[in-house]
């Protein structure tokens, strides 16, 4: 094999690995809340096991033991917000009943949308707990008020934001985000986070894999990565791109359902659109830029059972998202980001 093919084989390896990295980190969040719950509490309540786990359609009920101690627990995935809300209002009504007039009701602050706290009814000291978030209705029983903040907290954690386009459909929220060091400028509803991963995408070859991300109603990401190998050629460009694009796609099993070229500034790119296996929508623009090849993503929840009108809202926070991104003159003394809000016409 010649020393031009070995190139092509290991440039597009790397654009697979570059790709593959966001599109990995949407997949691992399709993990089933009851799996990530186990990780969480195993992780931080070794001296708790649970030993049981009944999943039920949308409902799962746990349980987790501790010598002769017990947390039971009813996780409930509704189809919406305000059923979980009728949920969780019938059943403060019926837990009233059931724990008689000696129990104390109280709240935590900050624990999902709504949440109630049911303490006194025993004389051991045993609580029970409710609260719901987003689509999500959760009950607990529990030995004592400690341990039913501490499980109740875990799976709030792990719950996404209730899903309400309030910071991306404001104006206000929009601000114009840029890195000398990474050599662009974009719109972000917020203050993404930065992190480096240094990667070895095959024996002896490593590079460092920056990210500039934010999670709202939607997650948005910059990704960008420089090549220890020129890329220059079209032809090796093209095939970077195209194959890199496919491949991140399979790696994931997602459903491909938009792939075209695009071009910025002159300089070769892909945009890709694709359904997780979770169900929701990434879209991607892909840039090569020299050896820099950069990755501009957006996840919108999954559209299956929602309204016509929030599926016209996502379509419209995505385009405003990879429309805004910019290259910008990278100068001598980088500094990483500075945020400022964004003007109109800017």
């Amino acid at each position: 094999m010649g020393r031009e093919s070995m190139k092509k084989k290991l440039v597009i390896s790397v654009t697979v690995f570059l790709l593959c990295s966001y599109s990995l980190l949407i997949a691992q969040d399709g993990l089933s809340l009851m799996e990530k719950l186990e990780r969480v509490t195993k992780e931080n309540e070794p001296q708790w096991n649970l030993d049981r786990k009944l999943p039920v359609g949308k409902l799962v009920v746990l349980r987790w033991s501790s010598g002769e101690a017990r947390v039971f627990m009813s996780i409930t995935v509704t189809e919406s917000p305000d059923r979980a809300k009728e949920i969780y209002e019938s059943s403060v009504i019926r837990l009233n009943e059931q724990l008689g007039a000696k129990r104390t009701k109280s709240t935590v602050p900050s624990l999902g949308a709504e949440n109630q706290l049911w303490t006194g009814y025993n004389v051991d000291g045993s609580a029970a707990m409710q609260f719901r978030q987003g689509k999500v209705h959760v009950l607990l029983f529990a030995p004592s008020e400690d341990v039913a903040k501490r499980f109740s907290r875990y799976v709030a954690d792990l719950l996404p934001p209730s899903k309400t386009p309030q910071a991306e459909s404001s104006p206000q929220a929009w601000k114009e985000y840029s890195s000398v060091e990474g050599g662009f400028s974009i719109l972000f509803p917020g203050n993404p986070s930065q992190e480096t991963q240094v990667v070895e995408a095959a024996p002896g070859v490593q590079f460092n894999l920056r990210i500039h991300k934010l999670k709202a109603l939607a997650e948005y990401s910059v990704m960008y990565a420089d090549y220890p190998i020129p890329v220059g050629d079209p032809a090796v460009a093209k095939n970077v791109l195209d194959n890199g694009a496919k491949g991140a796609v399979a790696s994931v099993n997602s459903e491909l359902l938009e792939l075209k070229e695009i071009t910025l500034y002159g300089h070769p790119g892909r945009y890709l659109k694709e359904r997780m296996p979770s169900g929701e929508i990434m879209r991607v623009k892909m840039l090569l830029v020299g050896q820099r090849m950069y990755q501009v993503a957006i996840t919108t929840p999954r559209e299956e059972g929602t309204s016509a009108e929030m599926v016209k809202a996502y379509e419209t926070m995505a385009d405003k998202f990879l429309s805004s991104f910019k290259l910008i003159e990278k100068k001598e003394k980088s500094v990483e980001t500075n945020s400022r809000p964004h003007k109109k016409g800017a």
